[in-house]
């Protein structure tokens, strides 16, 4: 530690424009998720019945995540060491720093365990519908051991944290040069040895995301199998195909917002890299997750586009010949064997 130094900063490196970004983003998420809510809960049409309820825990999921993130925490984090400062609303309140990072990470396990369960629910509805019952069984414990997995996971992290004291002295000695208000700010450090922390990460995040390839592989197979034995008809292909490819541009585009923050984490942590302008830009582009994520899904899926368009953008005379078309949408698919 060296309060006699004078480090180059600017404004994009201090806690002021991480708390500003991370507020606006909130803010502007808010209605828009709010909106997104209207539309599953309202404009969801009978056809995408089974999927209604995964889209509102996928929604809350990423929710409560956003306002956990831009909110209640804001994290300002001194990468490449696991440590930082909350900036939050929790901070005044009590609550530790270890349980608000135990917190988000908690929260961003449950967005990513919603987006698996979401690409199971569209496997067992197909493979249901084939008169199998193998998956009806297993499914609820297979979902149930990803939320006990990851409780198991992040109990022994509350635990690995090291003597704050100790530790803080030389996780300031790797870092150059820093601003006074940093060395005076109750800086918690996670962790000084993040094997552990890495390796269960990779590996969870793995796992779900074989799982996922592996549902939408069946997914695939098993749908063009019954179009090519007319156990379904060409509408019932299209409609399935068109909620698949909606559901993947779902999650696959917001995913790039905590894609991105996560590379430059993984690298600068590598290369023991320190820039708390770049931490701070990769946070809040990490923030944006939420309502990126409700953006997509309202312009991926026809009902709730056409929602969108009826109440912000269509008059009257427009309004009621989107609803013929939307009536003849819904009728054409009506009919299909398999429900959206």
């Amino acid at each position: 530690m060296n309060l006699s130094c004078f480090p180059l900063v600017s404004y994009f490196d201090s806690p002021n424009f991480l708390s500003l970004g991370l507020y606006v983003t909130t803010t502007v998420g808010t209605p828009i998720h709010l909106f997104g809510l209207y539309c599953i809960l309202r404009k969801t049409p009978e056809m995408m019945k089974n999927v209604k309820w995964y889209l509102v825990n996928l929604h809350f999921s990423i929710i409560f995540f956003d306002y956990s993130f831009g909110l209640l925490t804001v994290p300002f984090v001194l990468i490449p060491s696991l440590s930082g400062y909350p900036l939050g609303l929790l901070r005044h309140v009590g609550v530790t720093t270890r349980d608000q990072t135990l917190l988000i990470f908690a929260l961003f396990v449950y967005v990513l365990i919603s987006i698996a369960a979401i690409f199971e629910n569209r496997f067992y509805t197909v493979y249901r519908k084939l008169g199998n019952t193998y998956w009806t069984f297993w499914r609820r414990p297979w979902l149930a051991s990803h939320y006990i997995t990851a409780l198991l996971i992040l109990i022994p992290i509350r635990f690995l944290v090291p003597e704050q004291e100790t530790v803080k002295c030389r996780v300031f000695a790797s870092l150059p040069c820093l601003p006074r208000y940093i060395y005076e700010a109750p800086v918690f450090i996670l962790a000084e040895d993040y094997t552990y922390h890495m390796i269960v990460s990779v590996t969870y995040l793995a796992v779900l995301c074989l799982e996922v390839l592996t549902f939408v592989a069946l997914l695939v197979m098993i749908t063009l199998k019954q179009l090519k034995t007319h156990a379904i008809s060409q509408k019932t292909y299209r409609m399935q195909r068109n909620l698949f490819r909606a559901l993947v541009i779902q999650v696959a585009i917001p995913f790039v917002t905590l894609l991105l923050p996560l590379i430059y984490a993984f690298i600068a942590i590598e290369l023991k890299y320190y820039n708390q302008a770049m931490t701070n830009i990769a946070i809040i582009i990490g923030s944006m997750h939420g309502f990126v994520s409700t953006i997509v899904m309202l312009f991926v899926h026809h009902p709730y586009r056409e929602a969108f368009l009826d109440i912000f953008i269509r008059k009257n005379g427009q309004q009621d010949e989107a609803e013929i078309r939307r009536s003849r949408y819904l009728k054409n698919n009506s009919i299909a064997i398999l429900k959206y």
